[in-house]
């Protein structure tokens, strides 16, 4: 659903996320996107008389690191104190005071930029308007490779099985209390959909051959070692979801999911897809990463490259991104309000404008 609150205090579409303080037990360099995606630097808190931490200036949601504590003996240490009970000495003071500029100046460390290409025009052309029923804010699209078919959901619970020239095969709309949905993707090895839901974060596992909802999952937002919500789901939440599949994963794969703002970003989560038979379970998120641009609003995993299509509609952005975020190639997107993206079997491109409309688009891959 869209919101048009400005993206952040700045009022570019484009601010990223400023960075995150990192965890206790994830290895220096476990996060393969760091050194391709930013300049990220790990600067030392204080010397050897306090607890030693790092602050991670980049952009991705990997943890390392310890956290600074002073105990009250080490705060003596610091002062100065000569005896107990006594002010604390001038140079106690001046350490002291050393101390905590240092961590003020760790704090206004300017991230560098995330790596961006350059905007050029969209490779490819607008052949049609493939929505013939006029269905109600589109906000998410999947190809099925199965059934060689499009699957459509909207803001207010609908949808509906279209062929690729857009003729309606099925419609469905569901109801139940919570219905936002915003984005809709494949397992291709089981053929079931997976809807994501933005006002509850839930991601729904639905039949394809009924639109019967079979499970459940809800994301559960807490990350890091304070368990802080990573994500609001207030408006803008989560807009976009895509299915990775990974015959290595114990769950046969993973799924990726864009939230507009409230921060925004691309984040990796794993569902109890092939572990848990429970028609409700939890889903938990294994990493996240920004791409220095709001408005993320649609997602698509495309099999033949490896990489991930995200969208962002206030910037008609197109944006061709590995899986741990470097961005490789940047479009100028046609349409308006474009909020899903999916690519079929032809490499023919379809965009949902949740102001209406499904755009039918040639894509002409860039040569390696």
């Amino acid at each position: 659903m869209r919101s048009r609150h400005p993206p952040d205090s700045t009022g570019d579409p484009r601010q990223g996320l400023r960075g995150s303080v990192q965890p206790e037990g994830v290895q220096e360099g476990e996060h393969p996107s760091v050194a391709a995606t930013t300049a990220r630097k790990n600067f030392p808190i204080v010397k050897s008389d306090l607890a030693v931490g790092s602050v991670d200036t980049g952009r991705t949601g990997r943890w390392e690191g310890a956290s600074l504590s002073l105990t009250s003996a080490r705060r003596g240490a610091i002062l100065g104190t000569s005896r107990k009970g006594a002010l604390p000495s001038l140079h106690g003071w001046i350490d002291m005071l050393n101390v905590l500029l240092t961590i003020l100046l760790l704090a206004a460390e300017p991230m560098a930029p995330p790596k961006r290409a350059a905007t050029i025009a969209f490779p490819g052309a607008v052949l049609c308007n493939v929505d013939k029923i006029g269905f109600r804010e589109p906000s998410g699209i999947a190809y099925h490779p199965i059934r060689r078919t499009l699957f459509v959901v909207g803001d207010g619970g609908d949808i509906e099985e279209i062929s690729k020239d857009g003729a309606t095969l099925r419609t469905k709309h569901m109801d139940m209390a919570s219905r936002d949905f915003e984005g809709i993707t494949v397992n291709p090895k089981t053929g079931l959909l997976y809807v994501v839901v933005e006002s509850s974060a839930r991601i729904l596992e639905i039949d394809p051959f009924n639109f019967e909802v079979k499970r459940e999952f809800k994301v559960d937002r807490r990350f890091g070692p304070d368990a802080a919500e990573l994500f609001s789901v207030a408006g803008n939440g989560v807009e976009g979801i895509t299915f990775v599949p990974d015959d290595k994963h114990p769950e046969g794969g993973t799924f990726f999911l864009v939230n507009q703002l409230s921060p925004p970003i691309v984040i990796e989560v794993s569902a109890p897809l092939v572990s848990s038979k429970l028609p409700k379970a939890s889903a938990r998120i294994l990493k996240w990463f920004s791409l220095g641009v709001s408005d993320l609003s649609g997602i698509h995993y495309d099999a033949k490259s490896g990489h991930l299509f995200v969208i962002a509609d206030g910037p008609n952005l197109f944006l061709e991104v590995t899986r741990d975020g470097e961005i490789l190639r940047e479009y100028a997107l046609p349409g308006n309000d474009q909020e899903g993206i999916t690519l079929d079997d032809e490499d023919f491109l379809y965009i949902a404008q949740d102001s209406g409309g499904i755009l039918k688009l040639k894509y002409d891959r860039p040569r390696k």
